[in-house]
């Protein structure tokens, strides 16, 4: 017994050796295999944990057979100085410029703002011109200011939308002694007549922001875009002057915005000056049902908060109000390459990007769903993207055509 005991033993000592050399053979053999790099998508965090600091991006290399051949020199036409498209803008020539000084060279031109830069980018002046969606529509629909009867577009086949970078979020403020009597936008009218013509501020005639107003308006009340100026008593004046006529008592009601990270400058410097004895005014939801009819308008809350006002219940958020993204349109013909990089870059170098320019706030988050729906939007009309555009996203895995967005055809 004890003999084939000790048998036993030895058997089930030979039979672990053998399964350990079969196991170190395993890990001798075996070729290593990497583990997979992750590059996260904007947006979406592959664990909850958080990150204690944001380091600096490295700076992103061209794909093999898309490097942009040598350095161009481009102008984008912007707002004046001060304004969001020019801070924005500004800012980003600066950092293209340091990712990329071998690429590009970027200014940016003060020219009034996105309506009168897409102007600018169809006189040639300049060779991108900071837009809107509602513009983009405009142009391609050649309607209101893109009417032929009253300017016609000279480069229309050559359009095409590069980027769209933020939303502006509008609604309406009143003083406080009008206040009561204004519920819903459209009361806007009704007030007006009845105060023998109050003053309606819609931002100056350069900006995209003063023909969202006139298309929101004309909607509502069913009207011409034309009337508005008489129907509303509408001021059109620099913004610089709009606390001062706030104060005078000569307007009473401002068609304001900001962008993801609060007012525009004007509109809190404006507030201030009247100790911001202001009410917001969101519109109605039978309003919002008949805007939600129209192509070039999105949909988007306000933080009221970060403009210290109210509405007259008191809340200090809009759950839904009109907003239209803001991006870059060029021609069709600016080099593909350039454009290429310079779309990529606004992705892969988004936390640069939020902590250079405030505008930017969350882009890493929303960047790429907010332009793909905007770009699904200006199919519908015929508005195409820039063909650098849609190598960037189909490198993001986004295929644009195969979503049945439209895509400039290479000249």
């Amino acid at each position: 017994m004890a003999a084939d005991s000790s048998r036993g033993l030895l058997i089930v000592a030979a039979l672990l050796v053998l399964a350990l050399l079969v196991i170190g053979s395993v890990f001798l053999f075996q070729q290593p295999s990497p583990a997979p790099r992750l590059t996260p998508t904007p947006g979406v965090s592959p664990t909850p944990t958080p990150t204690p600091e944001v380091t600096p991006t490295p700076t992103p290399t061209p794909t093999p057979g898309l490097m942009p051949r040598g350095k161009v020199t481009w102008s984008i036409g912007t707002t004046t100085v001060g304004g969001i498209g020019y801070v924005v803008h500004s800012a980003l020539a600066e950092v293209m410029g340091r990712l990329y000084p071998q690429f590009f060279e970027i200014t940016a031109s003060p020219v009034g703002g996105a309506a009168a830069a897409t102007a600018a980018w169809d006189d040639g002046r300049v060779d991108l011109g900071y837009t809107a969606l509602n513009v983009v529509y405009q142009y391609t629909m050649r309607t209101e200011r893109w009417d032929p009867a009253v300017r016609v577009a000279k480069r229309y086949d050559e359009m095409s939308v590069v980027i769209y970078q933020f939303p502006l979020i509008y609604t309406i403020f009143v003083t406080e002694d009008i206040a009561p009597r204004v519920r819903c936008w459209s009361d806007i009218r009704t007030v007006g007549a009845r105060e023998g013509g109050v003053g309606v501020y819609a931002t100056p005639t350069a900006f995209a922001s003063h023909e969202v107003f006139r298309r929101v308006f004309s909607t509502l009340l069913g009207v011409r875009s034309a009337d508005l100026d008489r129907i509303l008593n509408i001021q059109v004046f620099d913004v610089s002057r709009v606390g001062d006529e706030l104060t005078a008592g000569r307007i009473k009601i401002v068609w304001g915005y900001g962008d993801p990270s609060g007012p525009a400058p004007w509109v809190i410097e404006s507030f201030s000056k009247v100790g911001f004895k202001l009410v917001a005014v969101p519109p109605c939801a039978e309003e919002i049902s008949k805007l939600r009819m129209l192509s070039d308008l999105i949909f988007l809350p306000m933080d009221l908060a970060l403009y210290n006002v109210k509405t007259r219940d008191g809340k200090s958020s809009i759950e839904a109000t009109v907003a239209t993204p803001f991006g870059l349109l060029a021609s069709s013909k600016l080099s593909k390459e350039h454009v290429y990089l310079f779309v990529k870059a606004h992705f892969e170098q988004c936390r640069t990007l939020e902590q250079a320019i405030a505008t930017f706030r969350g882009f890493c988050q929303w960047g790429i769903s907010f332009n793909l729906e905007a770009f699904k939007t200006q199919s519908v009309y015929g508005a195409k993207v820039h063909p650098g555009t849609a190598l960037a996203f189909k490198e993001l895995g986004y295929d644009l055509e195969r979503m049945g967005i439209l895509v400039a055809r290479e000249p």
